[in-house]
């Protein structure tokens, strides 16, 4: 944990041209990645995150008023049909 605080507020270690170690801060992609999955490594060990049950609880509820939605539709009906045929290049 002590090298990742020191990364992440002195930057990573890259050799340059002449062959020197030089130090460049971290990319906002690199710390937004640290950062995502210490939270969530928290949030597991802390109990933030709750078990799959209820995910798959709000899914279903979300399902039943998907469903309820669709039987308010109203039937698709043909107003008016036209017969196209196709020219061919013979004529």
């Amino acid at each position: 944990m002590i090298a990742l605080h020191d990364r992440v507020a002195n930057g990573d270690y890259v050799q340059s041209k002449s062959g020197e170690l030089i130090r460049i801060p971290l990319c906002g992609k690199d710390l937004a990645y640290i950062a995502s999955m210490a939270t969530d490594k928290h949030a597991l060990l802390t109990g933030g995150i709750k078990d799959s049950k209820g995910i798959n609880s709000g899914l279903l509820a979300l399902a039943d008023q998907l469903a309820k939605l669709g039987d308010k539709l109203p039937t698709p009906q043909v107003i008016d049909s036209i017969d196209v045929q196709a020219e061919t290049p013979d004529g």
